[in-house]
């Protein structure tokens, strides 16, 4: 018997796997804390064995393409702390990886892989980790990275050492806006890319994500993990703005036709009804129809103006106030009960 026979072969309770899946997305909802929700799905994935895991990622990805929001942010969460599933022993992602490759789920094989980026020779101004803005030393540019005035943090974004750009990261004063600054700017080090990428804050932060996949200078396992949490409309700018490599294009053109799906298939032509000419004189008829009734309305419609007077019979009209003030005089009145 073959290794995909072997795994085909392979039953797994699949209310089992539903109640793991929603045990798993209710406490990653309830849990804000990124070191926590990492513990989790270290803890979560150390208990399932390979076939186990291989399902359940796989019925995640289902879920998320199918709308739920809570398997889309569990899916972020495996995105977002690579180290979980690095983490478990080397033959067990092999392994893993095969059974995802047997099964024809490219998603979950791309979750146990990833192509390194292939390394050349760097530039002077890559390997630079200085500050153009701000040229005092490193030790200064560290406490400064502390500040709360605008001015020193304006400059201290283009720092090239990760050390400044990571106490930076945790001064209040810096918003999300900056954070994509830092992530997008090129040359850059590797490095500092890294660092945001595995920010319990900033890495949660959807055009952060987006500016590190756009960035070349973005470690590739790194870029091509984050490609499944990118929205449709950003995976087509990048595939046609030709910023990705070779590799991470093919990536994310498989990405983009999974989760298009059935929407991605050309809609068939519906074909003309043939002109029906009964149908036709059945409309033409109740339309003459119509047309003469609103003609007869409009023949016995009278105008009336505002000062016209209009005639009402007098005994009618006294027959009605006579009625009224029969039935007022029998009336009884009845004093209100408290």
């Amino acid at each position: 018997m073959s290794n995909e026979e072997s795994y085909e072969n392979v039953i797994i309770d699949l209310q089992w796997v539903a109640r793991t899946i929603l045990s798993l997305e209710r406490r990653i909802a309830a849990i804000h804390e990124r070191d926590m929700r990492h513990a989790i799905i270290v803890d979560f994935i150390s208990g399932l064995d390979e076939f186990e895991l291989v399902t359940i990622l796989d019925e995640i990805h289902q879920r998320a393409k199918n709308g739920f929001g809570s398997s889309r942010e569990v899916l972020q969460e495996f995105s977002l702390e690579p180290c979980a599933i690095s983490s478990l022993p080397y033959k067990r992602v092999q392994k893993s990886y095969a059974i995802a490759m047997a099964k024809q789920l490219p998603d979950v094989a791309g979750m146990f892989l990833g192509a390194p980026l292939p390394q050349s020779s760097i530039t002077i101004d890559e390997a630079f980790t200085g500050n153009d803005y701000l040229d005092i030393p490193l030790g200064i540019r560290r406490q400064a990275a502390r500040t709360k005035d605008r001015f020193l943090i304006d400059r201290l974004l283009h720092d090239r050492d990760h050390r400044v750009i990571k106490l930076l990261l945790e001064n209040p004063r810096v918003v999300e806006r900056d954070v994509v600054s830092i992530a997008a700017r090129r040359p850059t080090r590797p490095e500092i890319l890294e660092m945001i990428s595995k920010h319990r804050k900033w890495a949660s932060r959807y055009m952060v994500r987006k500016a590190l996949c756009g960035n070349p200078y973005t470690p590739h396992q790194i870029a091509f993990r984050l490609l499944s949490t990118l929205m449709l409309q950003d995976l087509r700018y990048y595939i046609n703005s030709g910023v990705f490599t070779a590799d991470l294009s093919v990536e994310a053109r498989r990405i983009l036709h999974s989760k298009l799906g059935e929407s991605s298939v050309k809609k068939q032509e519906i074909p003309h009804e043939e002109y029906n000419e009964n149908k036709k004189s059945e409309v033409s008829e109740a339309a003459e129809e119509l047309l003469s009734f609103f003609d007869g309305l409009s023949a016995e419609a009278q105008e009336v103006y505002p000062n016209q007077d209009i005639h009402v019979e007098d005994a009618e009209l006294a027959d009605l106030i006579g009625q009224a003030e029969l039935e007022l005089a029998n009336s009884v009145l009845k004093p209100v009960e408290d």
